[in-house]
Parts: structure tokens; sequence; C-alpha cells
């Protein structure tokens, strides 16, 4: 196991070992509008990578974020966030992205709960880099991000999201190639 994915695992289990007693309460009121801040980490797949090449192939990695944002209701926020969405590899190949995004979240309380459903829509600022034995190539580029997913607030000052994420054609089709990435992962967000 390589060190940035061990890293990633133990941010993952800080909610876990640091916030054992968040008392569960559900009246946000006092704390909208607010700004927040957050980290997340997941599993991204890199659709479409291993089509074209033969012998072994991973299309998917531990991708991780750090996100910041403005919630200006219950049902809107604007967030700012880099992701590194790891990498494919294929033999001595390997296709990694990473970047800038921002968008709009919309979220739908669902009762009182605490829970919400999420849907954010958004631009990614993209840098893709093609590694291979006989050299390394880069492109940049904006292309579209969006997805759908689910928040629970733990209490006023923390919630967590689980999420599916989209990055709409990461890549340059001369230079590194190009596809889609899907970002599957569970976030931690503090108001501050």
């Amino acid at each position: 196991m390589s060190s940035p994915t061990r890293a990633l695992r133990a941010i993952a289990l800080v909610p876990v070992l640091v916030f054992p007693g968040v008392v569960l309460s559900q009246d946000l009121s006092q704390d909208i509008p607010a700004w927040y801040l957050g980290f997340g980490i997941g599993q991204s797949k890199f659709k479409d990578a291993c089509n074209s090449l033969s012998g072994s192939c991973d299309d998917s990695d531990m991708g991780g974020k750090i996100l910041g944002g403005y919630q200006f209701s219950r049902n809107f926020a604007l967030e700012l966030a880099y992701a590194d969405l790891g990498q494919a590899k294929a033999g001595g190949v390997t296709f990694g992205a990473r970047g800038f995004e921002a968008t709009g979240v919309g979220m739908l309380p669902l009762g009182g709960s605490g829970f919400s459903a999420l849907a954010r829509g958004g631009l990614f600022s993209w840098k893709a880099d093609l590694k291979a034995p006989g050299g390394s190539t880069d492109a940049t580029g904006t292309d579209l991000t969006y997805g759908l997913g689910v928040k629970f607030d733990f209490n006023r000052d923390f919630s967590g999201r689980a999420e599916w994420q989209r990055y709409k054609d990461v890549g340059d089709q001369n230079k590194t190639g190009q596809g889609n990435i899907d970002f599957i992962g569970f976030s931690l967000v503090y108001r501050l």
C-alpha cells in the first residue's frame, strides 16, 4: 500500500476518532447563512481508460478533495474545492487528473430527520498528466462536473455527505486521451 493511500485512509478515520461524542441535534436555523470547510475521500473510476489498452489495466484509484463554501440558505450553497482524482494505470503508462472545481449545491431537506438530498453542478478546471516509458505530456482545460448525494447534519457544526460526482471530458483527445471520471466519496464538513 502506497504512502498517499495510507494517508488518505488515516484522514478518513479522523471523524470516527475525534468526534465520537457528537450529539445529534437538528436545529440549524441559527447557523444559516454560514461559511464551511471540509474534506472528502473516495474512489475514482476513469471511464473507458482501459478500452484501447491490452494487458493489465487498473482504471480505479483513491481520490480526495479539500472543500470550502458558503451556504446561503437551507437549500443552496456555493462551493470551491481542490480534487485529486488519482490515476489510471496500464503497464508502464499512467493517466492522472486533478484540479479546482466551482459548483452550486442544491439541498432538499428530507423531513425533520437531519437528512437532505444533494445535487451539484459547475465547472472543473483540470490538469491531466499522461506518463509513459517514452516520455510524458500534460494538458489543461475546463469542463462540466455534476453529481448527486445525501447529507446528514450531526449537529449545528458538523455534517457528513455521501456523493457520486462525474467530471466530464477530462484530458485532451490528441495529447493525453480524454474521458469521464466518476468519483464516489464521503465528506466531513464543518461550519465556521
